[in-house]
Formats: structure tokens, C-alpha cells, sequence
């Protein structure tokens, strides 16, 4: 007889593809957050997907401590060539090198390109490593006492998370009741689990060499599959994230479509390890060319072995929806697709989850409205819609024919560099500027005219007050030259009998120098620990960097006071005279 086990789950099971698996796992996790992570495979990607991260990219795995490895394990691409074919047609020749990045604000100024196995490994690692939380008597580590103590309905450290492999949604349910959908404490979806028989595992578990770059290629619906009967387990839940690709069973059980287009375009990725004496083969390279190579002379002792290939043809397609009730999620490919030529694909997927994830965070400690969540759909499909609009006119670059004798109306070099260029800013993911909202108010902009709201905080060397250290810094900041500011915002939205760090983390930014001021001399308020506390100067040693911080953010002497969301944003900023202004712009996705 089939047996079932029923589970209440707080925050979020997730089904599982990793290019959205990180920024979920990895910041639910450490926020001490209960997460199942499922995914239909036997085992991690082996080869193949995607091997790019950009620059902003790096920047969110920073904040989970993860880009130093990324870097370590991964290779460096700083430079960009262009090819072309050569007038009288005897082959292709370099036109161009450029910077790959063009970015001038770029922390990491480079890309890195490691294949997604590598990245998965790195972010799995991060997860296990988190379970060093409670002793064997239940007790904290002592850098968890005070969350403890903040927070006593999640009174557990981070939690250690493993991905459930060979289990599939077989169905997905939400509740219409709007009572129970409108609730903190409720669990308005219901999931039904099944693990994959050892048949279908083993077959799963084959080469998946050829199949469609971004597909779901173990298996398309989880109800079609052989599954052991007796191992079905109902979850209810909170919030379900559906990372699940373009061919999304999440997606499709909830009835949304994907609109777009089909191209005539047919594209090819290979992965390899080429035998080449190619001067470029350690840069990012476009090489656009007359013809294809003859046939003839590709016998096959020249084909190497290949760890992964696959033939497509582009799609650019938006999902109807991003989510339903702000009570199921999809992320990634789930929700947008396009070609993968500008290194798009993971970065866009990882900083959608990057978006969602803190505000379900914020939302599932009771800090936040439910009404937060609205946000993240308005946020990123319009960041899709953008994507795909530059995808439409970079891949046509990629896929046209060079401009030639024979062909004057072709892809010009100086048209592709132009493209190539302009978007830099876009492509690296530094540009991105998210619009107005209930957590993005640029009405007082004039204030900082450098520091622009809607977009991400741009790292600056600064010094820190009490030992003349310089770091980089880039959360919550308050910028003041004056010793005292006004509390109620961070009171009226911080738990009762907690630290005031614990929901908003305070640094305050002087134009003290090192012979001017101490960092005792600021009110408590503004040093809620010696390490927060930062003055305008350069280092000990100039070349350290240092200074000019109020001139590089167009702030005035006078001060004011930003915030910064946990994503790295910009939402807001008020003078010193105006911080009581923080208390209505809170309270729009605030809980008190």
C-alpha cells in the first residue's frame, strides 16, 4: 500500500536549477530560514550551461562570501577581441581589442567564466558549511546570541541545506481562501513530492550531451514520470520559488504562458578544450566571417572529444506571470528566455532570485508587508523586458553576415562595437536602474546627485574612523557631518528589547579627517560599533585609495542620509533635516 507523510514547511521548498539555486539557498539559509531545495536530477549538472558571471554578479555573491573562490577557480576575462573577414576573402583577421568591461564603476572590472558544475559546487559547499549552527544541546554559537535574543520565533542560527535529488512536484495547489492568502502565519500552498524510481534515475542520470541549452531536459511535467508509490510526501507551504528553466513545470501548472517570438536563428555551443594556437582563446572573442569552414577538411580525427554541445534555435519570450498571490515565484529562464551570446542567462537568473530573496526574508521575520513582495515582479519584468529588447538587436549583430564587398549592407565592425559599447553598462550588470516604487523614491535625488537612486550603491574606498583602515562598504549608509540624527524610523521598525543593528544596519560617514575627530565623538546613535563608523579621507598610505567620497557622490558638505536595500539599491535619500520623512516611506512595505 502507498504510504504519505505530510510536512509544514515556514518558508520556501524550491524546485531546483542552479542557475537560480545560489542567491535562494544561500540567503535563506544563512538567514536562519527553513528551506527544501528539490530537484528532479539524480545529481548535479556535470558539464555544459552556462559559464559566465558578470561583474555585478560578482558583487551579489560577495555579500554570501563567495567571490573570492569564484575568482580563485575561475578565469579572468579582461579584454575583448573582434575579428573580421579579410578583403580579398582569404580568411579573418583581428580588428580590434577593447576592455571587456566598459563599466567605469565596476568593483570587479573582468568577467569570470566557470562552467555551472563548478559554480554549483562552490554555492553547495557554502550551504553545508552553514550547518555549524546549533551545539549538539540546542544551544547557539555565540555570534548567533543576539539574533536569539532579537528574534525568538526564529531563535536558530543559519541552517545547513542539502539539494533533495530525484524528487519531483507531481502537483501544486494554492488557496483561494484571501484570509489564509493575506496571513503571516499561513500556509496557503499545497505541494505533492514524489522520488523518481531507480529506474528512471539511472535513465536520468545518462549524458545529457545535445539537449537544448536552456530546456529542462530531465523531465518536462513531473506527473509523467515513473515514480515509487510508496514515497509521496505532501508539503504545505509558505512561498514556493520555481528556478525549474524555459520549460518550466511550475510555470505551467499555474497556467501562465510565455509570449514572445521564435527566430529563424540557429545557434551552436560547444564545450571543449581546444588544441589551438588562436591568439585570442583566453579573451572573450566575436569573430565574424564570410564562410563556414569546408566540410572536406574536417575528417574526424580532427572532431576532439566534447564534454557538452547543444543546437537551438533562439527564443525571446516573457512570461505572462511572475507569480501568483506573491505566494508562488518562478525565477530565471522560468519567466524569460533569449540567446546567451552577451553572458546573460545565469547572471539575469541569479539576480532575479537576488531580488526576491531578501524581501522574503524581510517579509518571513515579520519586518516587512506582504505588500514588499509586489515589488519584485515590477522590478525584474521590466529589467526582462529591457533584456530582451537589447538581446533582439545584439544576437541579430552576432547571427548577420560581416560587412563585405560583396555584402555593403552586412554587420559593419564599427556597428558591433558601438552596440558592444553603449551596453556595456546594461550587459555587466551595472546599469541596471529600477524605476520608481513603493521602495524606490527618488524625489529628494538633488541630494546626492552621484548616488542615484533606483540604481546599485557604488563602491568607494573609505576609511574607517577608529584605526585609519580602508575598506569598502556598501549597505545601509548614512552620510552626516553633524553628531546627532533622529531615531524614530529604525525605532518604530526594530523589534522590541532588540539591538538597533537588527534590522537596520547603520554607517555613518564624516568629513572628519584623522587629525579632526574621533569616532567616539559621534552620539551612539551613529556608532553602534567602532567598525561602522568612516571619515572622508585618503589611507595611511595614499595609494591605498581613500577620499573624496562626498565629492564622488555629489553629496554637500551639509550631509544626508541614504538607504541602501539589502540587494545593494539605492532606495532613498533625505537630508538630515528630513529623516522623519523615512517614517512615511517606510511604512509603505514596513511592519511595525
Amino acid at each position: 500500500m502507498p504510504s504519505n507523510s505530510f510536512s509544514e514547511m515556514p518558508p520556501v521548498p524550491t524546485e531546483f536549477m542552479p542557475a537560480s539555486l545560489p542567491p535562494v539557498s544561500d540567503a535563506l539559509a544563512k538567514a536562519g530560514l527553513n528551506v527544501r531545495i528539490i530537484d528532479k536530477r539524480p545529481s548535479k549538472v556535470a558539464a555544459g550551461r552556462a559559464d559566465g558571471i558578470q561583474p555585478r554578479t560578482l558583487e551579489g555573491t560577495q555579500s554570501y562570501g563567495l567571490t573570492e573562490r569564484l575568482i580563485k577557480e575561475g578565469n579572468q576575462m579582461h579584454m575583448a577581441a573582434f575579428y573580421n573577414p579579410i578583403p580579398d576573402g582569404s580568411g579573418i583577421t583581428r580588428s580590434d581589442r577593447l576592455p571587456d568591461v566598459t563599466a567605469p564603476t565596476a568593483r570587479y572590472p573582468f568577467e569570470v567564466t566557470l562552467h555551472q558544475s563548478a559554480i554549483e559546487n562552490i554555492f553547495r559547499d557554502a550551504m553545508c558549511a552553514l550547518g555549524n549552527g546549533p551545539t549538539p544541546n540546542g544551544a547557539c554559537p555565540r555570534e548567533f546570541e543576539h539574533r536569539a535574543k532579537a528574534e525568538p520565533q526564529l531563535s536558530y542560527p543559519p541552517r545547513s541545506i542539502e539539494v533533495e535529488q530525484s524528487i519531483v512536484l507531481t502537483s501544486i495547489s494554492l488557496s483561494t481562501d484571501a484570509a489564509e492568502l493575506a496571513s503571516r502565519d499561513s500556509y496557503p500552498v499545497t505541494a505533492h513530492l514524489k522520488r523518481l524510481s531507480e529506474a528512471e534515475a539511472a535513465r536520468l542520470a545518462r549524458p545529457v550531451a545535445g539537449a537544448p541549452a536552456n530546456s529542462n531536459e530531465v523531465v518536462a511535467d513531473g506527473s509523467s514520470v515513473e515514480v515509487e508509490e510508496d514515497r509521496e510526501e505532501i508539503v504545505r507551504a509558505k512561498y514556493v520559488v520555481g528556478c525549474d528553466g524555459a520549460h518550466s513545470w511550475t510555470r505551467s501548472q499555474m497556467g501562465w504562458k510565455m509570449e514572445g517570438e521564435h527566430t529563424d536563428f540557429v545557434w551552436g555551443v560547444v564545450d571543449t578544450i581546444p588544441d589551438t594556437d588562436f591568439p585570442d582563446i583566453r579573451n572573450r572573442t566575436a569573430i565574424h566571417s564570410d564562410n563556414g569552414v569546408d566540410r572536406s577538411k574536417m575528417t574526424p580525427e580532427k572532431i576532439m572529444e566534447l564534454d557538452w554541445w547543444t543546437i537551438y534555435i533562439i527564443a525571446r519570450r516573457l512570461g505572462s506571470n511572475f507569480s501568483a498571490q506573491e505566494r508562488v515565484f518562478i525565477a530565471g529562464n522560468a519567466c524569460h528566455t533569449h540567446s546567451p551570446k552577451a553572458g546573460q542567462g545565469m547572471n539575469a537568473s541569479m539576480n532575479d532570485t537576488h531580488n526576491l530573496i531578501w524581501k522574503l526574508t524581510q517579509v518571513l521575520r515579520g519586518w516587512a508587508s506582504p505588500e514588499l513582495l509586489k515589488t519584485h515582479e515590477l522590478e525584474r519584468r521590466k529589467y526582462a523586458q529591457d533584456l530582451i529588447a537589447f538581446d533582439r538587436k545584439f544576437s541579430a549583430l552576432f547571427s548577420g553576415k560581416a560587412q563585405t564587398a560583396d555584402n555593403s549592407d552586412g554587420v559593419s565592425h564599427h556597428q558591433f562595437v558601438e552596440v558592444f559599447q553603449t551596453f556595456g553598462a546594461f550587459t555587466s550588470g551595472i546599469g541596471i536602474h529600477y524605476a520608481p516604487s513603493a521602495i524606490v523614491d527618488p524625489s529628494h535625488q538633488a541630494l546626492a546627485t552621484k548616488l542615484i537612486v533606483g540604481k546599485r550603491f557604488v563602491p568607494q574606498t573609505v576609511i574607517r574612523t577608529a584605526d585609519a583602515h580602508p575598506i569598502q562598504k556598501a549597505r545601509l549608509q548614512a552620510f552626516a557631518d553633524e553628531l546627532e540624527k533622529p531615531e524614530k524610523f529604525y525605532k518604530k521598525y526594530t523589534p522590541k528589547d532588540a539591538p538597533v543593528d537588527t534590522v537596520f544596519d547603520i554607517l555613518s560617514f564624516s568629513t572628519m579627517t584623522k587629525n579632526t575627530g574621533d569616532y567616539t565623538d559621534l552620539s551612539p546613535t551613529l556608532r553602534t560599533h567602532w567598525s561602522k563608523v568612516f571619515m572622508d579621507d585618503v589611507a595611511c598610505f595614499p595609494k591605498m585609495g581613500g577620499g573624496r567620497l562626498y565629492e564622488s557622490y555629489g553629496i554637500r558638505p551639509e550631509g544626508c542620509v541614504a538607504v541602501v536595500r539589502p540587494d545593494g539599491y539605492i532606495g532613498h535619500v533625505v537630508s538630515l533635516e528630513s529623516v522623519d520623512q523615512f517614517d512615511k516611506w517606510f511604512n509603505g512595505f514596513m511592519a511595525a
